[in-house]
């Protein structure tokens, strides 16, 4: 998997959204990308954490 392409697109997407929500006519649209910037950094989060945490837990009980 790709890391690095997934953060630069989350982290794009979330500026983008940041950078629409201060004008009127793309504020919903802004919300909107700012908030699938957030939920993909949260994912991407929970995945990397799982990834590291999952193999130290078997690696310990075996």
């Amino acid at each position: 998997m790709d890391v690095r392409g997934l953060v630069l697109g989350s982290v794009a997407t979330f500026a983008l959204g940041w950078s629409a929500i201060g004008y009127a006519e793309a504020r919903s649209a802004g919300l909107i990308a700012f908030a699938a910037g957030l939920l993909l950094l949260a994912i991407e989060l929970v995945a990397t954490v799982a990834s590291t945490a999952i193999p130290i837990a078997v690696w310990r009980t075996s």
